[in-house]
């Protein structure tokens, strides 16, 4: 089993502060789209934050030492996922390699996602930086109250997209397994001269990609 720990470079006491301060520095060193970015250190990053930032997921972590419960419903939705990606291939009369574009819509939705985490850490960067613009002079402080909220708010939308990630990861590895068979794919490939012959299957990436069939 992984060592969420390890993986994040915390302590098994680290609060849950240190341990968002962990996954949003290696995020941003490990980040396929930055120079020396890693997808496979990522997908390991994103799992690791996933479980520890979860106080049960976490409680059962420690305890047991796995995490396979998690493991267990990520392949489920995997699963519905590959099938409803199927279901909409179909529905949408893919004339030629049908797991290659079950595979772009799928990797298609996957940087959508990344780019909303990006965004969201964004957000983050600049409510941190307004956090302390004003303080009180007795009692609570409310506008850090508000801010601090924000951030939660925010802290649990990344958790979402990265259980999300996590889920597209375990769909593309199942998505390996298949390749097209079509018989008359050179025949087809021959006519695509005429873009009318191709549009269907240009247009399903993008189709799928805001159907919502992923979730």
């Amino acid at each position: 089993m992984p060592d969420h720990y390890g993986t994040l470079g915390v302590q098994r006491d680290a609060s849950d502060a240190e341990i968002k301060a962990a996954f949003r520095r290696l995020a941003s060193q490990n980040h396929p789209d930055r120079d020396g970015g890693d997808a496979e250190r990522m997908q390991a990053i994103n799992a690791a934050h996933a479980c520890l930032g979860d106080p049960g997921r976490r409680q059962h972590y420690d305890r047991t030492g796995n995490d396979q419960c998690h493991s267990r419903r990520i392949d489920q939705q995997a699963l519905q996922m590959v099938l409803s990606a199927f279901s909409a291939a179909i529905d949408a009369g893919v004339p030629r390699d049908l797991v290659g574009a079950v595979t772009t819509g799928v990797t298609n939705r996957r940087a959508e996602i990344e780019a909303q985490v990006a965004g969201l850490h964004r957000q983050v960067a600049k409510l941190q930086g307004k956090r302390d613009r004003v303080l009180a002079k007795v009692g609570a402080n409310l506008y850090q109250q508000l801010v601090d909220g924000r951030l939660a708010q925010i802290d649990r939308e990344v958790a979402e997209c990265e259980d999300m990630l996590l889920i597209i990861d375990a769909g593309l590895t199942m998505l390996k397994n298949y390749e097209s068979n079509d018989p008359a794919e050179d025949q087809i490939l021959a006519a695509a001269q005429d873009r009318s012959v191709l549009h269907p299957f240009e247009s399903f990436g993008g189709t799928a990609a805001s159907s919502g069939w992923w979730r």
